[in-house]
């Protein structure tokens, strides 16, 4: 009878540290779920910021093209090649 009761304590033990474990690692995975739905919206917003940053980098592409083929900056370039300073 004794023994029995000695395993029936063990198997409790055994039982109340296997509940431990499995709140911890549900805690675990809450926690992971949460950094990855955090790491999802930051990287939403990069490629939002991606995306505007490009928009401003083709624009300013657009402009420096257009102005390098302008005749007012050939001209000028013209006027610098004159006294030796060239773009």
């Amino acid at each position: 009878m004794r023994n029995l009761e000695a395993e029936l304590a063990t198997l409790e033990v055994r039982l109340e540290d296997a509940l431990a474990e499995r709140d911890l690692a549900r805690a675990a995975r809450r926690s992971a779920e949460e950094e990855i739905r955090r790491l999802r919206q930051e990287l939403a917003l990069s490629k939002v910021d991606l995306t505007a940053v490009r928009g401003r980098l083709n624009e300013r592409e657009t402009y420096v093209k257009n102005l390098h083929g302008s005749a007012g900056w050939k001209a000028l370039q013209a006027v610098r090649g004159l006294f030796g300073r060239r773009w």
